[in-house]
């Protein structure tokens, strides 16, 4: 089974990433992994959608800066 991983980079890194990883974990992502700007997310690929995850960093735009990247591992 292929999983996506999405690199997020957040500021401010704590908030940011306390409230995503919440909004993540509701939308299937599995397992998450801190890193030095924010934290990866982990999904089955067959479950990840870009729309959603585009969809959610659009929605906390005004609160949070945000970017992410995705790669099939």
């Amino acid at each position: 089974m292929n999983y996506v991983e999405i690199s997020f980079v957040v500021t401010p890194k704590e908030q940011g990433s306390e409230l995503l990883i919440a909004e993540l974990s509701e939308l299937g992502f599995e397992s998450f992994v801190d890193s030095e700007e924010g934290f990866n997310a982990y999904i089955p690929q067959e479950a990840y959608t870009k729309e959603t995850v585009t969809q959610l960093c659009s929605d906390y735009s005004g609160i949070f800066k945000m970017q992410f990247n995705e790669k099939i591992i």
